[in-house]
């Protein structure tokens, strides 16, 4: 049987943020699961966690967003 290593992280966040946020929030949690993976490199760059948040917008069909709610 193979083992299985985990990990857990909590964010916490309010309405507001939820609101004027949500990207912000999603960054914070890609860099969390992204160090969780022992991805330094990617977690730890700014411009890969932006390409990466804008890409949720893509495979969701969502649209290009202008600029990203921080």
């Amino acid at each position: 049987m193979k083992d299985v290593a985990g990990f857990s992280f909590s964010l916490p966040a309010s309405t507001d943020s939820l609101e004027k946020r949500r990207d912000g929030l999603v960054r914070s949690m890609l860099q969390s699961i992204l160090f969780g993976k022992n991805w330094a490199d990617y977690a730890g760059d700014p411009n890969h966690l932006e390409k990466l948040v804008r890409s949720g917008y893509s495979y969701n069909f969502w649209g290009k967003p202008a600029t990203l709610q921080l």
